[in-house]
């Protein structure tokens, strides 16, 4: 629960500058979305993977 509110409020704060102050292109948002999608997707393959590590050890 405390990752996916971190991953929130760095979505929001991402908004916030882009609504308030344009200084956010476009790109940079979706290149942020698209490496936070990897950074968890790999998590959690990692965690699938330690369990299955530790479960046949």
């Amino acid at each position: 629960m405390r990752k996916h509110l971190h991953t929130t409020l760095w979505f929001l704060a991402t908004a916030t500058l882009l609504a308030t102050s344009g200084c956010v292109t476009n790109q940079q948002v979706f290149d942020f979305a698209r490496t936070e999608f990897a950074r968890l997707v790999a998590d959690a393959l990692g965690r699938v993977f330690q369990v299955f590590v530790q479960a046949t050890a």
